[in-house]
Parts: C-alpha cells; sequence; structure tokens
C-alpha cells in the first residue's frame, strides 16, 4: 500500500495497518499481502468479482428504503443521531443506482452513523424511473458536471443549515473530481472521497482490456436501449440506435452517442474535456482518493502521483490489490474495506472543522 499525504488530517489512518501518520510532507509505503488469496483473484477476474458483487454482497445488506425527491434520493431509515445536521452526496458509477451493492452499502453504513444522504442519478446511465422521460437540454448540449451542479444547487436550497460531505465513485469519482475544481469557489462541501476515480480518460479507454471494454459498453447500451422509445431529441441530432448498438467497444458507442449529446467533435475532445486529472490543481478543500493498482477497469498509468504530493489538500491511497470499487475484506461475510477509511477521513475532517469554530 503507499500513502501519498501532505498534511495531518487525522491521527489514525487506516487502522487495519496501524499506520500513525503525524508530520508534513510524509510518504508511507507499506507492503502488504492480501489475507486470502482467493480474494485476491476475485477482484483480478472481473468476471467472478461481478458475481460476488451481485448476489453475495447484496444478500449480506441491511434493507434500506429511498424516498425520491427530482433526481436525488433521501434514505427514510433510522439513523442514530437523528439530530445530526449532515449530508452526504453520493456520485454512483457508470450505469449504477440505488439497487447496486457498492451503493447500498455506502449508503447504509453511512445512514447507520448518523448522516442523510443524497444520491444522484445523472441524466442517462443510472435514471432508472419509468415515469420520467429523459430529456436533453433544448437550445444548449447538457454535461454530467453540470447537471450535478444543479441538483447539488436544489440541494443547498433544501438543507440550508447542513454540513456538506460527498463521495464518488468511479466515473462518479471524475465526476466529482472536476466539480470541486471546476466550481471550487461554489461548492458546498467540506470535504470529500473519490473511490477508484479515472483520473484520465483518453489514456486510460486506450489501456482499457478487451473484457472491461465490452463489459462497460453492453452495460451501456442496455441501458440506452431502454430508454430509446421515450428519449426526446430535441436537438435533432438522429441518433442512430441502430449503429449505436451495434458499437463494439466504448469509443465506437461515445462517437455514435455521447459526442452527438453532448456537443463533442469526437470521442477523444470529449474524453479530454472530462477527465478530472486537468481539474485536480483546482480542488480547495480535503480530499481522499483510494485508488487500487490491479483494478480491472482503471488503468494505473492514469493515477496523478506527482499533482497530489504537490497539492496540500488532496491525500492519495494507493493498495496493491482491492480492485474496481471493491476492497473486499473476511472470507465468510466480505465486506469493503474502504468503507473504514473513507468513514474516518470524513469525521477527522468534520472533528477539526468543529475544534476549529470552537477555538473562534
Amino acid at each position: 500500500m503507499q500513502i501519498i499525504k501532505k498534511r495531518e488530517i487525522f491521527p489514525h489512518f487506516l487502522s487495519r495497518n496501524r499506520i500513525i501518520i503525524n508530520s508534513f510532507q510524509l510518504k508511507i509505503q507499506v507492503q502488504r499481502r492480501p489475507k486470502f488469496k482467493i480474494l485476491k483473484i476475485i477482484c483480478k477476474n472481473i468476471l467472478i468479482w461481478r458475481i460476488l458483487y451481485r448476489y453475495l454482497i447484496l444478500f449480506l445488506l441491511p434493507k434500506i428504503k429511498i424516498k425520491k425527491k427530482q433526481d436525488w434520493a433521501i434514505s427514510t431509515s433510522q439513523q442514530k443521531r437523528q439530530n445530526n445536521k449532515k449530508l452526504i452526496i453520493v456520485f454512483p458509477g457508470l450505469v449504477s443506482s440505488t439497487n447496486e451493492p457498492y451503493i447500498q452499502n455506502i449508503m447504509s453504513k453511512m445512514y447507520m452513523e448518523g448522516y442523510k444522504v443524497c444520491l444522484i442519478n445523472d441524466r442517462i446511465y443510472t435514471n432508472r424511473d419509468p415515469c420520467k422521460t429523459i430529456e436533453l437540454p433544448e437550445n444548449e448540449y447538457f454535461s454530467f458536471v453540470k447537471d450535478c451542479r444543479e441538483v447539488i444547487n436544489i440541494i443547498k436550497q433544501e438543507y440550508q443549515d447542513y454540513q456538506f460531505y460527498a463521495i464518488g465513485h468511479s466515473f462518479g469519482a471524475n465526476t466529482l473530481a472536476k466539480y470541486l475544481g471546476d466550481f471550487s469557489n461554489e461548492n458546498p462541501f467540506l470535504a470529500a472521497v473519490c473511490v477508484s476515480n479515472p483520473w484520465d480518460f483518453y489514456i486510460g479507454i486506450r489501456h482499457l482490456s478487451q473484457i472491461a471494454d465490452n463489459y462497460l459498453v453492453s452495460s451501456r447500451k442496455k441501458v440506452l436501449m431502454l430508454h430509446k422509445e421515450r428519449f426526446f431529441d430535441k436537438n435533432q441530432k438522429l441518433f442512430d440506435y441502430q449503429k449505436i448498438d451495434c458499437s463494439k467497444n466504448c469509443i465506437e458507442f461515445d462517437n455514435q452517442f455521447i459526442v452527438k449529446a453532448q456537443g463533442y467533435k469526437t470521442a477523444d475532445q470529449y474524453y479530454r474535456n472530462i477527465s478530472s486529472i486537468h481539474a485536480i490543481d483546482k480542488i480547495k478543500i480535503p480530499v481522499l482518493f483510494l485508488q487500487s493498482k490491479d483494478d480491472p477497469i482503471l488503468n494505473y498509468r492514469t493515477i496523478p502521483y506527482d499533482e497530489v504530493m504537490h497539492t496540500h489538500n488532496l491525500i492519495m491511497v494507493v493498495t496493491n490489490t482491492g480492485g474496481h470499487v471493491g476492497w473486499f475484506e473476511g472470507l465468510f461475510q466480505p465486506k469493503r474495506w474502504y468503507i473504514k477509511p473513507t468513514l474516518e477521513f470524513l469525521q477527522a475532517v468534520d472533528f477539526l472543522n468543529e475544534n476549529s469554530n470552537v477555538k473562534k
């Protein structure tokens, strides 16, 4: 495991490895063998991982109820601290929604810790509400980051006296990081965590394995085809759904659909524009990034070690194993380990903020 850290945010970070961090400009490397080799195999093999991801983990999850409003969700489950005015906005990964096990994992844990949680659905891939028609803006193109900005502004108005935090996963982690950089002067978050961030799509897409590429394009085509009959093409972009359905990889899919939907000339232009690596130096709040070198979806070449090292408010943890939004621990009752440092980081930042306010 590699931890890149710039200043002391919390005294006991990653209790699983019992690392104490108490100095400026500290870079610690810890080589750790996986507790169970079978979990390492599962994390590396995306097909086996998806089976476990879907059935075993979902079976073990506590049940939660979701109350929908606009394009975000708030749980109605009981919380430990009913008067705790802290709210976490969750950014899901591509084609993910409330039914995904890792979303259920993070939401249920945060509810039990007393947070209110909002889940942002994007306009296309994670919108599963059959009662709503998916629409594109009439006189302009849309972007995932601008959409999130609008939703966040709605939430800010609804919960004006709350403290805001954010957690992004995969594609949602990239969207969150880019939002934090592009709108650094107006974002309401005190801290954020980005899990399995792709960082640079232009590089990452060129090193994507065929298995991962096939999985991503098939998942996106499936969601899009479900929406085809109720998709309003107000800008007359003339999507050719037959060509979209015949796309063999992500680049072909993006050239046939996303490029036209978001106003780009090519997929490469789209990849460069949405990549959060270009916004990293503009982020002003404390952010924890969690990455794994054996991620089957993301490529380790995109991890911006130097950029994080030279940005004082950012922390990055890079593990040797963990897969994509995985980090399973425990053999008979596997749980996602990354939730532990995520919660510890947010609580530590919250503790520092409260102490700072008391001193003032």
